[in-house]
Parts: structure tokens; C-alpha cells; sequence
């Protein structure tokens, strides 16, 4: 018999269940919903710190436990796996406590990790659990496809690489960082361009990355606007792929 993990959330804004406007049976934008479709999981408990929205959260998702402190859930409950989705502000002291915990196998962090990489790399150092960073494109069948089939066979072809996007540097642009180093690996050099003024304490930046064979990736971020939005073209010999709509449409355009 398969094991049945036992999940609980921490933070019932957007992500952790909002964004579906209703219990899931098929699509999921959620850590809930998809604790929910699953078969093996099974979400037990969450926490808030606001009292409103932890009751609604219950209600709509109809779990069992409710805390305003995670700390205690985690003592009351037996639970397999965490998700983190509270500002990413919180999630260094959020992480700290948690990998403690020796009952949880597994956390499921929003991204991006932390503020700061040596504080990310503490965590990884210290904790027994695995973690995952909600950059959910790595785990999108057309990206392996893509990366396959597109960027391994055309690798000395790819002339540059431009990306735009909108938001600030961790909400939006980190995505498309961490699809670069999925593609490419780790970068060997960035350069900063232009910063422009924060949004929610979230930076814009115009800058580039500088992986191996000297591939350039420019990422242009658009200020000053009321919607969201990011595209990535890559530019070959003879083609050129345009991945479009949040990164769910990959076009290819040839001379052809």
C-alpha cells in the first residue's frame, strides 16, 4: 500500500489557495488544490496569522486544524510535508524552525528562497529535508522537451537571448533566471544595466547573464505598468522561438 503523506500550509494568501476559486478536480494554481488532486497527499492542517482569512481558508478547503501558530501546528500534528507560502521576508526564520522538525521529509518553499544567498545556503547546510522552490516551469513536460530536443541539438547556434518581463527582480524575473540555468547551467558573469525604482520592495533591473561559450541573456524589465507580463526570444542561425504568455506558449518562427 502507497504511502499517504500528510501536508499542512503555512500562509493562506494567493498561492497557498486563493488563486483557485474553487476545490480543483483536474487544473490546479495552488498548493491546496494540489494537495487536494493528488492521491497521495493529504492536506491536515493550516496556519495564518490573521484570524479572517485562516476561518475562510478552512471553510473553502475544508481541512480539519487551524493554527496562528505554525510552530505549534507542527508540534500537534503529524505531518510529512510543509508548504511555505508566506512573504519571502518571513521565509528564513520560517525555514529555520521548520527544519527541525525530524517528522517533516519535505518542504515545498514559494520562491524566491530567501533575500539573501548565504541565508539560503545555511538552510541547505542545515536541513535533512528536501526542498523545493516553487519555480514550477522545471517541472513542465514542454520545457524538458524543449531543453531536449531545441537547446542541447542548437547549443552553438543560439546567437542571444532576450527576456522581458514585468514586476521586480524576485516576484518575476527570478523565474526566468532559474528556466536560464535549467537550460544553460550556472551562469559564469551577470552585469547590471539599469535599476529602476522598487514596487512593493521588489527591485526592476535590466541586466545580463553570461553562461558558457559567452551565451548572453538580457533581461529587459518594463516599469510603470498594470499588468503582467514576461516572453523570452531566442535568436538562432536560421530560427527564432518565442516562448510567450507566462512561459505556456513556445512559437517557432523561420526563415522558411
Amino acid at each position: 500500500m502507497k504511502q499517504i503523506y500528510n501536508c499542512v500550509i503555512i500562509g493562506c494568501g494567493n498561492i497557498a489557495g486563493n488563486y483557485d476559486k474553487k476545490i480543483p478536480k483536474k487544473i490546479t494554481y495552488t498548493h491546496a488544490g494540489s494537495y487536494k488532486i493528488l492521491n497521495r497527499t493529504n492536506l491536515i492542517a493550516v496556519c495564518d496569522n490573521k484570524k479572517e482569512i485562516l476561518l475562510n481558508f478552512k471553510k473553502k478547503w475544508k481541512v480539519k486544524s487551524i493554527y496562528t501558530d505554525y510552530k505549534k501546528m507542527l508540534k500537534n500534528e503529524k505531518v510529512d510535508i510543509v508548504s511555505i507560502c508566506t512573504p519571502t521576508n518571513t521565509h528564513f526564520k520560517i525555514l529555520k524552525n521548520v527544519i527541525k522538525f525530524k517528522s517533516v521529509k519535505a518542504i515545498f518553499l514559494e520562491k524566491p528562497s530567501t533575500f539573501k544567498a548565504k541565508e539560503t545556503k545555511k538552510i541547505i547546510h542545515e536541513s535533512k529535508q528536501i526542498i523545493s522552490v516553487n519555480y514550477f516551469r522545471r517541472w513542465n513536460n514542454s520545457f524538458y522537451e524543449f531543453k531536449k530536443n531545441i537547446i542541447e541539438k542548437n547549443l552553438l547556434k543560439i546567437k542571444k537571448i532576450q527576456i522581458n518581463y514585468t514586476k521586480g527582480l524576485f516576484v518575476a524575473a527570478s523565474h526566468q533566471v532559474d528556466l536560464m540555468r535549467f537550460f544553460f547551467g550556472e551562469p559564469k558573469k551577470f552585469e547590471v544595466i539599469k535599476k529602476y525604482k522598487k514596487i512593493n520592495n521588489d527591485l526592476g533591473v535590466d541586466f545580463k547573464l553570461i553562461f558558457n561559450s559567452n551565451l548572453e541573456v538580457f533581461f529587459n524589465h518594463i516599469p510603470d505598468v498594470n499588468y503582467v507580463f514576461f516572453d523570452i526570444q531566442i535568436f538562432l542561425d536560421d530560427d527564432i522561438y518565442n516562448i510567450s504568455q507566462r512561459g505556456q506558449k513556445i512559437t517557432k518562427y523561420s526563415k522558411t
